[in-house]
């Protein structure tokens, strides 16, 4: 939602008399207008932290360091972000004891447990001057002012995640046991783009590797399925999800490479659910029995269990998007990669498609599973 327009400009009129007063407003005036015209272009998905200066080798936001009295301190290293409400965040080399902004929660008790956010707060009608002052001009002053920032503690259980105020920021999540901080290195807050956050870069490096080796194990498992001319319905079933992984890839590679790491985070979790739809739809076309067939063969040689692949192209296909956690998500779409890419790694270093352990060959006209179904997995379980 954006927010009103809090300061009006001033009604200037000759021989009125002008006070500071008058100077502040039309500030906040400008102020303001700035503001809302950055709100005006902000959804829920593409505000937050601010892609990092490629002059700071190190992208990490902050850390936290357990000292030697028990306590903790917090270092913000560089934050440059924009809130859902369109004010600009800019901290850097901020530090502070944990336990300074703990004040008003529960860790006035040293012996307080719990998870808690770290908050970043901007006030920029709330004016700190700073600078060296000039010894020449009188009277004298601080040259400068910036916003006043906050940064503070808020447990979980009182702030509601899901909603963003307009002029502060979830920076991370913290859990603190017995006076010792720890950072939650899967929380991943608001961004505005994949280049904003570590972790985001982390994700998508990983992914372009799943997906590379994914296509190559299923261009190999196509061309040997046809090089052997296998009519089998395990083979046809296989090729099938080989098809779908390769077109996806088709639509989307330009977008992956070029495009989706300036995007906000939601892009790429896009580009991935679509890709865990579609295969999720080709298990659901399949007969019962050749699915069960399917998913037991890949158990045979991969060691993925049905259930776990099953279920994990489910959740990504049904991802419920959090712009201010989507760290378990992009975990999840890295897990369903990592067995996609188990289960056609295997596949493809087969000789031919239905191939046993046991050397036992599937019968390439039978149609009817030869699984007993007392034994293994099955869908209708």
């Amino acid at each position: 939602m954006i927010e009103p327009i809090r300061y009006h400009a001033v009604n200037w009129v000759d021989g009125m008399k002008i006070s500071r007063e008058h100077f502040v407003q039309q500030e906040n005036y400008f102020i303001d207008t700035i503001r809302d015209a950055n709100s005006i272009s902000l959804v829920p998905f593409n505000y937050g932290l601010l892609p990092v200066s490629e002059q700071f080798s190190d992208r990490s936001i902050y850390e936290i360091h357990n000292t030697a009295t028990n306590d903790a301190q917090l270092i913000i290293k560089k934050l440059t972000a924009v809130t859902r409400g369109g004010y600009r965040i800019e901290i850097s080399d901020y530090k502070v004891n944990i336990r300074n902004l703990a004040k008003n929660t529960a860790l006035e008790n040293e012996e307080a447990d719990g998870q808690f956010y770290i908050l970043a707060s901007v006030n920029p009608f709330d004016k700190i001057p700073f600078g060296d002052i000039d010894s020449e001009e009188i009277p004298p002053r601080h040259p400068h002012t910036k916003p006043n920032y906050r940064v503070e503690l808020v447990e979980t259980s009182i702030l509601n995640s899901s909603y963003s105020g307009g002029d502060y920021l979830v920076l991370g999540r913290v859990s603190i046991k017995s006076g010792i901080a720890q950072i939650d290195n899967n929380f991943i807050p608001p961004c505005t783009s994949l280049q904003s956050h570590p972790k985001l870069i982390e994700y998508y490096n990983s992914y372009s590797t799943s997906m590379s080796n994914i296509r190559g194990y299923a261009f190999k498992i196509i061309q040997k399925i046809a090089h052997k001319n296998q009519n089998n319905e395990l083979a046809h079933n296989i090729k099938t999800l080989c098809r779908t992984i390769v077109s996806h890839e088709g639509d989307h590679y330009f977008a992956f490479k070029n495009m989706v790491i300036h995007q906000p985070p939601i892009f790429l979790m896009d580009m991935f659910s679509k890709l865990a739809l579609k295969l999720y739809h080709d298990t659901h076309l399949m007969a019962p029995g050749e699915l069960e067939e399917m998913l037991n063969y890949s158990l045979e040689w991969s060691d993925v269990a049905p259930h776990t692949l099953l279920n994990l192209l489910s959740g990504v296909s049904e991802i419920n998007y959090n712009h201010h956690d989507s760290g378990e998500v992009f975990f999840n779409i890295q897990m369903m990669l990592k067995s996609l890419e188990q289960v056609f790694g295997k596949l493809s270093e087969l000789d031919y498609i239905g191939q046993r352990k046991e050397n036992i060959i599937v019968n390439e006209q039978e149609v009817k599973s030869t699984i007993d179904p007392k034994k293994g997995w099955s869908v209708i379980d």
